[in-house]
């Protein structure tokens, strides 16, 4: 397995409701929680004040960070 350093920075559009905003972080949450316990993410940090995240990733290969790690991720999803 590889390992990756990624940083991820969220993109609010303006007038979002900060509820919705609660939500996407939440299930953010969730799903690092997920990926940690499978080995897929080894650490992520979130700079205070800031809209970026930092995460050290693993996968077997770069397609597969992309595909089956990234995005099953909400923070990288539409």
């Amino acid at each position: 397995m590889h390992e990756f350093l990624v940083e991820i920075t969220t993109d609010i559009p303006e007038g979002t409701d900060p509820a919705e905003v609660d939500r996407r972080r939440e299930a953010e949450a969730v799903r690092a929680r997920e990926l940690a316990a499978t080995g897929h993410l080894g650490r992520l940090w979130r700079p205070v004040g800031e809209l970026r995240s930092i995460g050290l990733w693993r996968a077997d290969s770069l397609e597969e960070l992309h595909e089956k790690v990234l995005g099953t991720c909400p923070c990288t999803r539409g």
